[in-house]
């Protein structure tokens, strides 16, 4: 699969993912929407490497225990968290 290095909106849905790709190629990803993927356990290390993303949205990732590969994230605007029980 080719890296889509345009792309600015992803969105995952209802998926069977354990855990996300590196996203670092999708350097212009500004906004990025996590939707019911229970499986989901932690977001990548490269997360922090996507120095234009402006809007994170997890939503129903009740997996996730953790989110400090957001930290060096400065461009953060929006962060927007429900139903991510495990989340300490």
């Amino acid at each position: 699969m080719r890296v889509m290095t345009c792309l600015t909106l992803l969105t995952l849905e209802r998926c069977a993912l354990k855990e996300l790709p590196c996203l670092e190629p999708l350097m212009a990803l500004r906004h990025l929407c996590l939707q019911l993927l229970p499986e989901l356990t932690r977001l990548p290390s490269s997360m922090g490497k996507l120095t234009g993303l402006r809007e994170l949205r997890l939503d129903g990732c009740s997996g996730i225990t953790e989110l400090l590969s957001i930290v060096r994230m400065l461009s953060l605007e929006t962060l927007r968290i429900e139903g991510c029980a495990s989340l300490h």
